[in-house]
This record gives structure tokens, C-alpha cells and sequence, in this order.
């Protein structure tokens, strides 16, 4: 099986295509109720403060690879993306990654009579479940699961309501989502994930990367917006997992701003900001994702991460969640095209080795202190 296709969800058909109009000033002032919210895109102070550990994810990316695809391929790429630049968003992607991950043409979809897809189901009929060999799963258009994600707090009334209707935003669910399938686990790493929420969607567990698409007719922006938001949950899951193997993340809720159920709620909108001057930051070396947005003739590869910041007395102010741009393709020549699938190669793999092993050291930690907790208890 093709390691990189999408499987199919365990939910019912449902259209694709959004009724919301796209604009700028959409756009920005979504960006805007993410920053009030702690989830930053190129932040150029951050970027400054979290130098060595974007460097470390540029070279997990930019490694180099024994393999490459040939110019041609580069070449047909670019002209599946013309083709389909004006179709919808489904449309565009289906179309783009059967050929950019070499599934057989005649495995794809029949097209409706105008050519486009609309519906789930039928794009997903040439879909492959897993990269059986490393467990790699890919879900399409999957819905993240419930308070997996800081939840955005908007006061300004307006604001709120282009929050409330921006695609995907409020409620993350990634036009593809890898991660991976519980089997890479054995029965009590299962239990450890299950018990702790690492299904952050359905049949997935651990995702790592995302792609968030749009076809000609919506900006980039758009799908930028919605990595931050998206990569903001995959951090927070990993940033959990690693706090539970430390004995910290039941232990020490208040002081990390969570309610019961693990949601970053103490201050979204931080008055602390204002009121407190911040005087240092601390970057969390451990937690990082990566995302992709890509349009027709762009794409830009993203890290996200977080760091907290305090107070000169060491008080805790702000869990912030940042984006920074890696790379950005320039999708209308072959080149990129290349270059853009051998990085996703490089995350791909990283996920499926490096973090997937480290994962399982993770689970060991955590049932090895569950298990230690027990014996003290009788």
C-alpha cells in the first residue's frame, strides 16, 4: 500500500464545499482572534527566541534522500495543479496527490458531469488506509476531537461572528491529517493512549502533520490560519504526553492554566499582558508538529511549537502557540514540486521513526508511573 494516502472515515458523507465568501478582511481579523488567543503565525519575535529549535526542524525537513522525483514528474505535477486550480477544493487536492504520491490513474474517482467533486465519500473510493510497513495513517477531512484545542474566547461581538463561520478554524478538521495507527503500539501503550486522549481524531492516534488546501479562488491566508489552529492541538497533545510521563500534568493543572478536562482556559485573553510585564520565556523543546498550506501555485511549510512566558517572580502569564514558515514553494515551476515532496518525505519519516519511537518511551514512563502509584497505594 501507498504509505501517504488518506483512508477512509467512519463517518457518513458529508459536502465539502463551504457557502462561507473568503476576503481579506475575513482573513485578518480571523488572524487576529488567534493572536488574542495565544496562537501566533510568524511571529518575528518568537522566531528569534525559538531559533535553535525551528533549526532543528529545518533539518529534519531539508534532509537529504537517496531518492527524488524526476523533472517530469515535477513537470506533470505542475500541470495537474493548472488543470484543477479552478475547481473546488476537494476537486483540486484529490486530484493533486494521486498524482504527487504516483497512485494509478485509473484508480481515481469518476468524475460528476461537470468534474467535480462534492461529496466524501466518492473521493475517498481510491483512498489506501495505511503505510502498513510503519503504521503510518492518513485520514481525510477528519474532525478533531472535542477540547483538543484551546477554544477560541472572543469578546468583540463581530469578531465573533466571523470566527463562528470561518471554515474550520472554531472546530479544527484538516483537509488531511497523518498520524499514526494504534497497532504501531502494543496492548498497554494502546490503553495508555487511550486513557490520556491520544485519538485526537477517529482511527488516528498522535498526528503530526496536516495539510490544509484551497483552491484558486481563496487566499493562502485562509489555510494558514487553520495550520496555526491545527497545529496548536497536535502540540498540546504531544506537550500532554510529555508532562504525564513527568508526574506533572494531574499535579500541577492551576499552574498551567487548565480546567478538568486539560483546556488551556486561564487567561486566553491575557490581562496578565498588560498588566504584568513579561519578563522571560521558556521554549518547550520537546512539543512540535509540522503543517502544510498549499494552493495552486504556492505552498509553505510550517513548525509549530510553543513556548510560556512569565513574569519576573516566575508566575506563569501565557501558554503561547506559535507558526513559523520553514519553506515556501513557488508551485508554478517543477522544481519546487520536487523539492516539496521530498520534505514531505523527511516529515513523513520522522514522524513514523523518530517520533513514533519516541511516543513508545513516553507510554513506558507513563505506565511505569501508574504502575508505581499502585504499588504505593497497597
Amino acid at each position: 500500500m501507498n504509505r501517504s494516502m488518506p483512508a477512509t472515515p467512519d463517518n457518513k458523507s458529508r459536502k465539502s464545499k463551504t457557502t462561507t465568501t473568503s476576503t481579506s478582511h475575513t482573513v485578518r481579523s480571523i488572524r487576529k482572534a488567534l493572536e488574542l488567543n495565544n496562537i501566533y503565525i510568524d511571529d518575528s519575535g518568537a522566531e528569534t527566541r525559538g531559533a535553535e529549535l525551528i533549526e532543528t526542524a529545518r533539518v529534519i525537513v531539508k534532509g537529504d534522500r537517496q531518492s527524488a522525483l524526476k523533472k517530469e514528474e515535477g513537470l506533470a505535477l505542475r500541470e495537474t495543479a493548472k488543470k484543477y486550480a479552478n475547481s473546488n477544493e476537494l476537486t483540486f487536492l484529490v486530484h493533486v496527490w494521486n498524482k504527487f504520491w504516483g497512485v494509478e490513474d485509473t484508480r481515481l474517482v469518476e468524475s460528476t458531469v461537470d468534474g467535480e467533486l462534492e461529496d466524501e465519500e466518492e473521493a475517498i473510493r481510491w483512498m489506501e488506509t495505511a503505510w502498513e510497513k510503519d503504521h503510518l495513517r492518513c485520514n481525510w477531512s477528519a474532525d478533531f476531537t472535542r477540547g483538543s484545542v484551546p477554544p477560541l474566547v472572543i469578546l468583540d461581538p463581530a469578531l465573533k461572528i466571523l470566527a463562528d463561520h470561518a471554515p474550520r478554524v472554531k472546530n479544527p478538521k484538516p483537509d488531511l491529517t497523518y498520524g499514526l495507527e494504534q497497532a504501531a503500539f502494543s496492548n498497554d501503550k494502546q490503553r495508555t493512549n487511550d486513557e490520556n486522549g491520544a485519538g485526537l481524531l477517529i482511527d488516528m492516534v498522535h498526528p503530526f502533520f496536516v495539510v490544509e488546501a484551497k483552491s484558486a479562488e481563496k487566499p493562502i491566508n485562509e489555510a494558514e490560519n487553520q495550520c496555526a489552529r491545527d497545529g496548536a492541538a497536535m502540540v498540546r497533545l504531544k506537550r500532554k504526553f510529555d508532562r504525564l510521563a513527568e508526574g506533572i500534568y494531574q499535579d500541577n493543572k492551576a499552574q498551567h492554566g487548565e480546567d478538568e478536562d486539560g483546556n488551556h482556559v486561564a487567561d486566553q485573553i491575557s490581562h496578565n499582558k498588560e498588566e504584568i510585564p513579561i519578563d522571560h520565556y521558556r521554549t518547550d523543546t520537546r512539543a512540535f508538529a509540522f503543517s502544510l498550506a498549499i494552493v495552486p501555485q504556492d505552498a509553505k511549510m510550517f513548525f509549530h511549537w510553543v513556548e510560556e512566558a512569565y513574569s519576573k517572580e516566575g508566575q506563569l502569564l501565557t501558554i503561547n502557540w506559535h507558526a513559523n514558515e520553514l519553506h515556501t514553494y513557488n508551485l508554478k515551476f517543477p522544481e519546487p514540486w520536487i523539492e516539496l515532496h521530498r520534505d514531505m518525505d523527511n516529515v513523513l519519516d520522522w514522524g513514523t521513526l523518530t517520533r513514533k519511537q519516541e511516543l513508545k518511551d513516553l507510554c513506558d514512563k507513563i505506565l511505569e508511573r501508574k504502575n508505581s502509584n499502585k504499588r504505593q497505594k497497597t
